[in-house]
């Protein structure tokens, strides 16, 4: 393996330091380790790059042999874990943490820059007016620690960053608990106390355990203390009289050393320095308050110096002077009884220190200092080394590791982990190399400044928000440097142990869900993964998804998944996803809003409130004409917390559709590899309410649009600051690699449109001329812009120079702006070919992407539906589902069937509305006939043991001769995992029907049937459902039937049903007539029938038809007709008998001709065996044969999708009687038949009984 880049290996035992240099590079794991920036008792902490963001990071490593420390180790963690729940800007982010080869480590943000004691050690102190920014910097750092129940405990000077575009960060959170933990997380040895005594409060110093976030205050009232005066404020004398100050001397004023420093100042100190914990402020918030109140008028006459001392500060750089700040506080060495945080930071100290040099311990006997400063016994206490930094500008994460002060614990030569050098596995880094290599001086860099760096967001979620399985982002170096932090590419969703939920709509195991909606209603509270299977489509209602961690919707196996979203009555959202406090992946599924469903109005569809979102892979198109702007993202967020949005491989497809609206102050915004068409309306917007400066100050958005096409009749950019605010939240825009550009024939809409934004009329050097905003363009081009910035009433930017001159410095290529504009296809935009949107198809683009490759999309990288996939959509959406009232939980009655009689105790004892009767025993029992009034009724069986078969008891004296075994009228009813056997050789059962409903609602589920076989003239069929009056006195509300994993058979008609205004839903089931299966009658009584029966995956067998269509009445052509959605079924003659003509559908030829029937089918099987498709009732001869290409013609294209003829579909068995010998075995497919793979991925067509008891 090349020396350059070995990897640090884990195959040695004991000490993996070793003496002999090593160059940089080193791997270790996906990070390149490029130098060491220190060392100490707690490991060293290397300056590396992580390969997979290509984004540099402090790495800090825990050796192998510190590894069976369990104290150590706990710390360790502990850190990675409190920083992980601490998202702010003022705070060191972590970006990763584990475990390789047995060396724990954590990742943290680089910081370039110095810290407070290093610049008080250069300047003396700090002035007032910049120590006032840095401490309310803090405060709001400590506000959003305290709001997550964490103190920091170790608040002083070198624990305060300070970056080059001053932007303070707290770093440090070694020491962080979190509060109301009973043993501080187990790390904290018993008798000590942690912290730094110059800075700690009394009750720290008494014990760890009683610090609160008053003690931070405490500890950061004295490190302002220090800014202002170059001194901690009891710096004199030993460590007893430090703490004896602390405890009892009354507050220093600051003003003895400084007289510069105003009183306010001194009021807000003190306070926050009270001995009193009850006397300081109770929480960060309120010192933030009082501290945004200070108003110090005139500026302070040496902050430009500081300022210059920060950018210019470049001493020669020493790896030794790099020393852990945690060693003594986590050394081995340490006595039980030493006190783990002295400091001598208020000591001045050289630029560099004599690397022999010592730092001496500090060991004092606890119960001295008990006696001398507050009585408390058993204290430890222990000193902490001095630090002496110098190369302030290249700051750590945290601050970087320094050693106890001897010198075993500083060794410039190997990281941690570093084997010997007769090792053969003998890897890992050390000293930089003596010749570091120099930049080509002829490279190009193709933009100098990058302000979206400079404001990158380092708050994030409380969660880490699942990215979807990345390829593509950031094409080349170039275009990588401009991805957030944040971004981590392949991450894993599996890694983060959420639920997987799957959605399948032929629901194959228990644990699946058929319904979008189902299976998002039933995420536990933590979140989890909603795997969607198969093409659907997928309908998604109005849901609410509150304070989950992680939801990911995402597709599983078979084809990509296409969901409709769709409007509800019941719900009051304004969205149809409204997800608050949350991270929302979806990846790789299509999503579509059809305009009509809506209204034609505007709708959301995904509302995100302090919520995350990532989107790969997907495509959102809408269908029809929307009156207003839809919003694809609605992102609204408090200004403490800023959302990370990335949309990769996205294409945006529909008229008046916006892709993204974000309301928020803070935002960071990725567009990558995105493809978004729109005729209207504006593609992106970002609005704010009116802020303070401080709030401007704090809030960040960063905007990043990178390789991606943008295409529209509108504006694509839009900023709104309504309230004409002075304050704008800062935003950050860079377009890199991109093309935008308008449709022709399109209105004179601006590229960016800006409402209320404050200008800047005296700028300096590089300042916007919008206050706030900044812009960045880097191998993109604008084409076609009438105006490139306008207000509502003006422009303001016209042309390429006066662009020049409004960005000061961003530069364009003269090559960037073009007057064409993109084509506009002549089409409705839904049927749009994005493919065209390449910018090879753009006339006049001169720009090359900073890859040298065509700027723009690459469309060959992004997935959206088919225009037959879209169609079959359009065509099946209303169909309708199963629908009825659940049962009431706490009203059941349990019934024994080997002693009771189930129909005696429904028809004969007092029972409430909405009862579930649940039925036990085994073997054959009776049930006696019953017919219920006005009351609803389930009624759910389950065995003992072996099967239970039901047998009809003789019939009750009726008023009526149209009797049934069970009767419902104006009411509802389902019958649960029955088994009715109504074909006796005693022809016991006298009943006209197995079911009979009027005026009500029915579900058979799970149920198997087989009514009589022998001929007889009283039995009619199993099931008949009709309508009148329902009691409401209205005949126009919907009925709804469902028969699912069932098993139905009968000799005579197997259901009657009367369909107008009724929703008819067979599901996975075997149903079998010797005659006819379904009658359906029309009773069509105006234009609109308003039917409609959906049938899926079954098998429907008959031996005369399928379907038989009748009305009593002839009418106009038919404004809502009987809709017949059928999919992915299969129609054949029963095996066994003699054979007859069987015929699908049989209606009257007016019924047809006047449009009474809309027959829709995706997928079918038909039996060779079928004679006619489609016949007339009164004529002899038939409108369709048993020709699949005459069955397309009939009902068009769209409406009989992929229909199959298929002589073998069913097994023959010409030796089974069906009169005798009855089961579902004998409707098999044969396996050698097309309709045996002709479903969707491949899975036989019809009724699966292998999945009846899991449905």
């Amino acid at each position: 393996m090349d020396t350059d880049t070995r990897a640090v290996d884990g195959s040695s035992s004991g000490s993996m330091e070793s003496n002999k240099k090593k160059s940089y590079p080193q791997e270790f794991g996906k990070y390149l380790l490029q130098k060491k920036l220190g060392e100490g008792g707690m490991g060293s902490v290397y300056l590396a790059t992580d390969t997979e963001v290509e984004r540099e990071v402090a790495l800090k490593v825990l050796p192998k042999e510190k590894a069976s420390n369990e104290v150590l180790v706990a710390r360790f963690k502990s850190e990675a874990d409190a920083a992980m729940q601490l998202l702010h800007h003022n705070i060191i982010a972590v970006y990763d943490s584990g475990e390789y080869k047995g060396y724990l480590y954590i990742a943290l943000e680089y910081i370039k820059g110095i810290d407070v004691l290093e610049l008080v050690k250069q300047r003396g102190f700090i002035a007032p007016k910049r120590s006032l920014d840095i401490i309310t910097q803090v405060a709001k750092a400590l506000s959003h620690a305290h709001e997550r129940n964490i103190v920091h405990r170790d608040i002083k000077p070198s624990n305060l960053m300070i970056q080059k575009d001053g932007t303070v960060k707290l770093a440090d959170m070694g020491l962080a608990r979190v509060v109301y933990e009973t043993e501080d997380a187990g790390i904290t040895r018993d008798g000590t106390t942690v912290g730094t005594v110059d800075y700690m409060s009394p009750e720290q110093a008494r014990s760890s355990k009683s610090a609160d976030i008053r003690s931070d205050i405490y500890s950061l009232g004295c490190t302002w203390y220090h800014m202002v005066t170059g001194q901690a404020p009891f710096h004199r004398g030993s460590l007893i009289n430090r703490l004896h100050g602390h405890a009892t001397a009354a507050r220093p004023d600051p003003r003895a050393s400084n007289p510069e420093v105003p009183e306010a100042i001194v009021e807000v100190m003190h306070r926050m320095m009270a001995r009193k914990v009850k006397d300081r402020y109770q929480d960060p918030g309120e010192l933030v308050s009082d501290l945004e109140a200070i108003n110090l008028e005139e500026p302070d006459a040496d902050e430009a110096e500081v300022d210059e001392h920060i950018e210019q500060y470049e001493p020669e750089y020493e790896e030794s002077d790099y020393v852990d700040e945690y060693a003594d506080e986590y050394s081995e060495a340490a006595s039980e009884t030493d006190y783990a945080g002295s400091s001598t930071e208020s000591v001045p100290s050289k630029p560099k220190r004599d690397k022999s040099s010592k730092a001496k311990k500090s060991t004092i006997n606890p119960m001295m200092i008990g006696a001398v400063v507050i009585g408390i016994a058993a204290l430890a206490f222990a000193g902490v080394a001095m630090m002496n930094r110098t190369n302030p500008n290249e700051i750590a994460a945290v601050p970087p590791p320094a050693g106890d002060g001897t010198p075993g614990d500083i060794d410039n030569s190997d990281p941690p982990g570093t084997p010997p050098d007769e090792d053969p596995g003998d890897v890992g880094p050390s000293d930089p190399p003596e010749n570091p290599p120099v930049e080509d001086p002829e490279e190009v860099k193709p933009v100098e400044v990058k302000p979206i760096q400079k404001f990158e967001l380092a708050s994030r979620p409380k969660t880490r928000l699942l990215l979807p399985a990345l390829s593509f982002v950031g094409r080349d170096d170039s275009e990588k440097q401009y991805l957030p932090k944040w971004f981590k590419p392949g991450s894993s969703t599996e890694a983060a142990g959420l639920t997987t939920l799957e959605v399948n709509r032929r629901k194959t195991l228990k644990s699946q869900h058929r319904t979008l909606d189902s299976a998002l209603s039933s995420l536990p509270d933590a979140g989890g993964i909603v795997e969607v299977q198969g093409a659907g489509p997928y309908l998604l209602h109005p849901q609410q998804l509150k304070e989950m961690a992680n939801v990911v919707i995402r597709k599983g196996v078979g084809a990509r998944p296409l969901v409709v979203l769709m409007p509800d009555s019941q719900s009051d959202s304004d969205a149809v996803l409204d997800v608050t406090g949350a991270s929302l992946t979806l990846e790789d599924i299509d999503f579509v809003v059809m305009a009509d469903r809506f209204s034609g109005r505007g709708i959301t569809w995904f509302s995100l409130h302090r919520s995350d979102l990532a989107v790969g892979r997907c495509s959102f198109r809408a269908i029809g004409d929307f009156a207003k702007d839809s919003t694809i993202f609605a992102i609204e967020q408090d200004i403490e917390r800023a959302s990370q949005v990335l949309l990769d491989r996205v294409l945006v497809q529909g008229s008046r559709l916006q892709t993204l609206a974000a309301d928020t102050h803070s935002i960071d915004l990725t567009v990558s590899n995105s493809c978004l068409l729109s005729d209207a309306g504006s593609s992106l917007a970002f609005h704010s309410r009116t802020l303070t400066k401080a709030e401007a100050d704090d809030a960040a958005r960063s905007i990043r649009i990178l390789s991606s096409s943008i295409a529209t009749g509108g504006t694509p950019f839009e900023f709104a600051n309504p309230s004409g605010s002075k304050f704008p939240p800062r935003t950050n825009v860079a377009v890199v690699n991109s093309i935008v550009s308008p449709l022709a024939g399109s209105s004179n809409s601006a590229l960016i449109a800006v409402e209320n934004w404050p200008r800047v009329a005296l700028r300096s050097a590089g300042e916007s001329g919008l206050r706030n905003l900044q812009w960045l363009t880097l191998a993109s081009t604008y084409g076609g812009w009438s105006s490139l910035i306008s207000t509502p009433s003006s422009t303001i930017v016209r042309d390429a120079s006066s662009w020049w001159n409004l960005w000061q410095g961003q530069a364009v290529v003269d090559d960037a702006f073009i007057k064409t504009k993109w084509e506009k296809p002549d089409a409705k935009i839904a049927e749009w070919k994005y493919q065209q949107f390449e910018s090879s198809n753009h006339p006049d683009v001169a720009v090359s992407g900073t890859d040298g490759n065509a700027v723009g999309a690459s469309t060959g990288a992004l997935k959206t539906i088919d225009s037959d996939s879209l169609k079959r959509t359009v065509a099946f959406l209303d169909q309708p589902q199963p629908r009825i009232e659940p049962a009431d939980s706490n009203k059941v009655v349990e019934i024994n069937m080997r002693t009771q009689d189930l129909g005696r105790i429904i028809q004969n004892t007092p029972w409430e509305d909405g009862t579930t009767f649940i039925a036990t025993g085994s073997g054959n029992v009776r049930l006696s006939p019953f017919h219920v009034r006005d009351k609803s009724l389930r009624i759910e069986f389950k065995p003992e043991g072996e099967e239970l078969i039901v047998l009809a008891s003789p019939s009750f004296a009726d008023d009526t001769d149209d009797v049934a075994l069970m009767s419902v009228s104006s009411g509802d009813i389902e019958v649960i995992n029955g088994n009715f056997q109504l074909a006796t050789p005693k022809k016991s059962f006298v009943s006209n029907w197995f079911l009979k409903v009027h005026n009500g609602n029915l579900r058979l589920h799970n149920t198997r049937v087989v009514g009589s076989m022998l001929p007889t003239d009283q039995f009619q069929g199993l099931i008949r459902w009709t309508r009148g009056m329902n009691r409401n006195n209205s005949s126009n509300e919907r009925q709804s039937g469902a028969i699912t994993s069932c098993f139905l058979a009968t000799t005579g008609p197997l259901m009657s049903t009367e369909v107008r205004n009724s929703d008819l839903v067979i599901r996975n089931s075997m149903l079998m007539s010797l005659s006819t299966l379904l009658d359906l009658n029309m009773i069509s009584i105006d234009r609109e029938i308003r039917g409609a029966i959906n049938i899926s995956q079954s098998t429907l067998s008959a031996r005369e038809k399928i379907f038989s269509v009748r009305s009593n009445k002839l009418v106009r052509s038919s404004q809502w007709p009987l809709r017949m959605f059928v999919t992915e079924s299969v129609f054949a003659p029963p095996a066994g008998g003699k054979p007859a003509d069987l015929t699908l559908i049989q209606a009257s030829k007016a019924l047809t001709d006047k449009n009474q029937i809309d027959w829709r089918g995706y997928r079918n099987a038909f039996g060779g065996k079928i004679k006619f498709l489609l016949r007339d009732e009164l004529e002899t001869g038939s409108r369709v044969k048993s020709d699949i290409e005459a069955w397309k013609e009939f009902w068009g294209s769209e409406r009989a999708i992929e229909p199959q003829f298929d002589s073998a579909t069913l097994l023959p068995d010409a030796d089974v009687d069906l009169r005798t010998n009855l089961d579902a075995d004998h409707f098999n497919l044969n396996n050698a038949s097309n309709a045996a793979s002709w479903a969707e991925g491949n899975n036989p067509a019809g009724f699966d009984a292998e999945s009846w008891d899991v449905d």
